[in-house]
């Protein structure tokens, strides 16, 4: 399917609004906007798709920000479920030995048999002072894996206030806190393209409107990010989804002043044929190494019999 094919209409098929949990959007098996931009940012190639596909990913302190920001505007309630703040005086093991003790006691051992296990001289004075120096690191590591599910992310405290005060700028923005106030938040859509399923969960949805929160630490730079980061994309791809004729972007810096800005620049860059074309060929693109399994070869070395005919 290309461009002139479409005609300004829309690629999705059997569009749904699906009334769940983050925790069961992500467990949706469909291809996401992340997946387009991941594909895009490595020119067609798929290596960065098969390492995300292995679960070879790191989640940076930026990203971890980000998710803690959104979780706090988007789903307050749900914050302690998913996050729990590192206190400042947790010291984490630094060495091997240190980290296995540590592991045996958040295992049910008792503190003295675990460091009895990895430590020749292992007394009593040696415990109280091992507990001494990781007893809030095992306290927090409990709370991690609190109750079922998926565990919960730790925020360090510097993280943490620096997400109470993003938060705090945000809720200062007039027009954000009425976007707020009259969207539904954390919205979830399914459909289907190129043989192929597709998903997307928005910060905020209403008739017509698709918002997305943005972090970010260069409020400077904010238009050579969205190029950059290939963020008309996923617009373009929530825009489809939720069938809206709008795309906003509400920037929070996370660092001080933290500065706010509303946007609907977003609207103008996807629509532009540059961004609705490589949208397009993104999806046509893992469409193809989805019904291939080849995730290691371009779609190229298929379309053109393999690569000494390129």
């Amino acid at each position: 399917m290309t461009l002139s094919e479409i005609v300004g209409g829309n690629p999705l098929k059997n569009i749904q609004r699906l009334d769940i949990s983050q925790e069961e959007y992500f467990a949706i098996d469909a291809y996401s906007s992340t997946d387009l931009r991941t594909l895009y940012a490595d020119r067609g190639q798929p290596y960065g798709m098969a390492q995300k596909k292995a679960g070879d990913y790191v989640e940076t302190d930026a990203m971890l920000l980000g998710s803690a920001i959104d979780c706090m505007i988007t789903e307050p309630k749900e914050f302690d479920n998913r996050f729990v703040e590192a206190p400042r005086s947790a010291i984490t093991p630094n060495t091997a030995l240190q980290q296995k003790v540590c592991d045996e006691i958040l295992r049910g051992t008792d503190p003295a048999e675990a460091h009895a296990m990895h430590y020749k001289n292992s007394g009593e004075k040696a415990v109280a002072q091992f507990m001494e120096s990781f007893e809030n690191y095992i306290a927090l590591n409990k709370l991690v894996n609190l109750g079922e599910g998926t565990p919960r992310r730790i925020l360090s405290a510097d993280l943490a206030e620096r997400a109470r005060e993003a938060v705090s700028a945000a809720r200062q923005h007039t027009q954000f806190v009425e976007i707020v106030k009259g969207s539904d938040k954390q919205v979830a859509f399914v459909a289907e393209a190129f043989g192929v399923q597709w998903k997307g969960l928005l910060d905020f949805y209403r008739p017509g409107y698709v918002t997305d929160l943005k972090t970010t630490s260069d409020f400077l730079g904010i238009r050579s990010n969205f190029n950059r980061r290939a963020y008309a994309i996923q617009m373009r791809l929530y825009s489809w989804l939720a069938e809206a004729h709008t795309a906003e972007h509400f920037y929070i810096e996370t660092d001080a002043p933290y500065r706010t800005k509303l946007t609907d620049e977003p609207t103008a860059l996807m629509n532009e044929d540059f961004w609705i074309e490589k949208t397009l060929e993104m999806m046509q693109r893992i469409a193809h190494h989805h019904k291939s399994g080849d995730w290691l070869r371009s779609m190229e070395y298929h379309t053109n019999g393999g690569y000494e005919r390129l």
